[in-house]
């Protein structure tokens, strides 16, 4: 098996990009976000048609990796922001890519896989998947992943799921537009995706990106999650993260 945390292939047209960290369930460190990255721009820069976007394991990905986020309070504020950063330039290569961007969802999406799911523009689960929002109970914020989030589920959905930290369902997911259809229906997409003009597959992703993504948005999430983690709330949860690792 590889070693790399994340997979990538280019087959019939379409760029498969796979998180490749089962055992933890896909939970991102430095190094995954890294790899997660490269991928994206080397998709861009493919001559693929369309991106397939899943993951290894019984869990499509459960977010920042708790051993991680721990370490970044005994760190200075300066460090943290800037070990940090990458999660925002992953971010913003994956919502530049011109392509389409194909969810594959399967098992449990927790805190930021959340975002990683919200910057697909269709997404197919398993009905058994389920999905948490669950920063809040660690005395954070999701972060950069809000402006991605609000965009996607609107602000009452984002506060209803965030402000609880509960689980909910693909149901629920699909009513609020964070997912559309059931996994059965992604090889027939992918072909109606594949027959479209390339040229106007993009156009359209400019315009929804033109209007709605914002740089300076995913910066400001960034000082903001920082200030959280160097926060009282999150060194008293500390422990308990610890305790989980």
């Amino acid at each position: 098996m590889s070693n790399n945390k994340v997979l990538t292939h280019l087959k019939n047209d379409i760029f498969t990009i796979t998180l490749n960290r089962p055992e933890k369930s896909n939970c991102y460190d430095l190094e995954m976000v890294i790899e997660i990255k490269s991928a994206f721009l080397n998709a861009k820069h493919s001559n693929a048609l369309c991106i397939l976007f899943t993951a290894n394991g019984k869990n499509f990905s459960s977010g920042m990796d708790l051993n991680w986020m721990s370490n970044t309070s005994s760190k200075s504020s300066e460090e943290n922001l800037a070990e940090m950063a990458p999660i925002k330039d992953m971010y913003e290569a994956i919502l530049e890519v011109e392509i389409p961007i194909i969810g594959k969802i399967q098992g449990a999406v927790r805190g930021g896989g959340l975002g990683l799911v919200a910057c697909c523009d269709a997404v197919f689960c398993e009905e058994t998947v389920t999905f948490s929002l669950s920063e809040a109970k660690w005395g954070l914020i999701p972060g950069i992943i809000t402006p991605i989030l609000v965009q996607k589920i609107g602000p009452s959905n984002f506060l209803e799921i965030a402000i609880s930290s509960r689980v909910f369902s693909f149901e629920e997911a699909r009513r609020m537009n964070l997912v559309h259809h059931n996994v059965d229906f992604l090889e027939t997409y992918l072909e109606l995706v594949k027959e479209n003009s390339l040229t106007s597959t993009k156009m359209i992703k400019k315009i929804i990106h033109d209007d709605y993504f914002s740089h300076q948005s995913l910066e400001k999430m960034l000082k903001l999650s920082n200030d959280m983690r160097n926060g009282p709330d999150f060194k008293l949860k500390r422990s308990l993260i610890l305790k989980r690792l």
